[in-house]
């Protein structure tokens, strides 16, 4: 049976913690499909926080740049990329 809690992954430099969503996960969130990452955390005055309207802690992000998110993989990589 696949975990409920997908795998977990801290980003200092942008102030976030993110975590993969699992079938479970976007079955219990009414998901279309597992693309995209959790937001878990977010560090006070960091970008995602002060952004406008901001990120909190239970968003999902499908997308960065107008490129998708599929997994964490592709969100570390977009990070580093913008």
């Amino acid at each position: 049976m696949e975990p409920f809690r997908g795998v977990e992954r801290m980003f200092p430099i942008w102030g976030v913690t993110a975590c993969s969503i699992t079938g479970p996960m976007a079955f219990v969130r009414h998901l279309p499909n597992t693309n995209g990452v959790l937001l878990t955390g977010i560090r006070p005055g960091k970008a995602p926080e002060v952004a406008r309207p901001s990120l909190v802690p239970g968003d999902i992000i499908l997308a960065i740049g107008g490129e998708a998110v599929t997994d964490l993989a592709s969100f570390a990589a977009l990070l580093k990329k913008h």
